[in-house]
This record gives C-alpha cells, structure tokens and sequence, in this order.
C-alpha cells in the first residue's frame, strides 16, 4: 500500500532520501548540503546570466533551482528528522514560492528604490527575507508532528536569509562589473559562500532545536500527551 503525504496522494519513493544515520554531526552534515545547494544554484543562475537577460533569470531560476534545493535538503535531513522525502517536497514547494513572491516584491520596490535611493539595502533585502520566510513555512508544515512550536524554524530562517542578505546584494552588484564568461564561476562562489554562512546558522539551530530520530517516538508521545491536556 503508497502513504499519503501532505504533499501529494503519491509518497515519492526513494532509496537516497530514505532516513539513515551519518557518522558525522548534524549541524556539518547540513552546512555541507546547504552549501552545495548554494553552489549548484550559483551555477544555474549565472549560466542563466552569461546567457540571457536578468528578467529571464528571476522568472525561470526559483523554478529550475528549487527541485535542487529540496533534495540536497532532504538528503541531509534524513538522519535528524526521518522524512526525507516529505521535507523534499516541501522545500521545493516553498522555496520556488518564496523566491517568486520575494521577486514580485523586489520588482515593486523598484520605484520606491528610485525616488529613495538611500533605502535601497533595505529594499533589496526584503525580498530575500520573504522569500526565507515562506520556504520556512512549508517546512514547518513537516516539522509540526515532532516539534511543539514549528513556527520557530520559520525564524531560524528568515535570521539566517537576513544576516546573508546584504552579502548577496554587494556581490550582485559586482556582477555590473563582470564579463558574461565569469559569470558561472563569480555565481557559483556566491552561492557556496552563502549556502556555508546560512547553513552554519540553520544547522546549528536545528541541532539545538530538533531532537535525532532516536527520539523520535518519544517526542511524538509527549506532544500527543501535551495536546490531550
């Protein structure tokens, strides 16, 4: 018989996403997958650069970038959380929904941008923080039947995304100054630095916050004694 997620009639089954223990400490383990999905989308994102115009790349980058994102994720996840495959989808979910409403944001900020140059900073990295936002939100959804207040890890990430956020706007400013054929390279660099400086934020959090899957059952048991009385 298939379970039912949240996300779909349809578990997608999987052998990579499946839990398993790892011999190394979670908050590493998730700063590595992080950081690679930094790296991977930095490289998505400035071929898509070096290559087309910058309206093309907000349009079709979350949505090429986000299945990327949710598996690294779930892949790391796996031994903290034991469900791989639901964070998986989730994180695809929300990070191809934060990252298009965060440019929506952005593109109507622009006029303001203009007339207040000075607020600028802060308008661009609005974007980023709403962005974090609603990906943390889909994935509180998994998190709601092992923790007692999930909304936490929605600002674990909006802390993470706002710190990395004024990095990410001066390195897209240097972009201004770079050849297309750096592109790839100048983005993929971006893009790890920042998956390792919000993964370190995040992993660290979710070591803190989030008891291991040999825990798991016992945690479930208190929450539901909780919610009984």
């Amino acid at each position: 018989m298939s379970n039912i997620t949240p996300f779909g009639h349809w578990r997608w089954r999987s052998e990579f996403l499946r839990p398993r223990r790892l011999p190394l400490p979670f908050w590493l383990v998730w700063t590595g997958a992080i950081g690679l999905c930094g790296l991977s989308y930095g490289l998505l994102q400035g071929s898509l650069f070096a290559d087309s115009d910058r309206g093309l790349v907000a349009l079709v980058g979350p949505l090429l970038g986000a299945p990327i994102v949710g598996f690294l994720q779930g892949l790391a996840i796996r031994s903290r959380l034991g469900r791989g495959q639901d964070w998986a989808i989730a994180t695809t979910i929300g990070t191809a929904l934060g990252l298009a409403i965060g440019g929506l944001a952005l593109l109507g900020s622009v006029t303001v941008m203009i007339r207040f140059p000075a607020s600028s900073l802060g308008w661009l990295v609005l974007p980023l923080t709403i962005g974090a936002a609603v990906q943390g939100a889909c994935q509180a959804w998994i998190l709601r039947s092992r923790v007692r207040r999930p909304a936490i890890w929605i600002g674990i990430c909006t802390l993470a995304w706002t710190i990395n956020a004024p990095f990410l706007v001066v390195w897209g400013a240097m972009t201004l100054f770079l050849a297309s054929q750096a592109m790839p390279l100048f983005w993929a660099l971006n893009g790890l630095l920042s998956g390792l400086l919000v993964g370190v934020i995040q992993g660290i959090g979710l070591s803190l916050w989030l008891p291991s899957t040999g825990r798991s059952e016992s945690a479930r048991s208190r929450l539901k004694n909780r919610d009984r009385g």
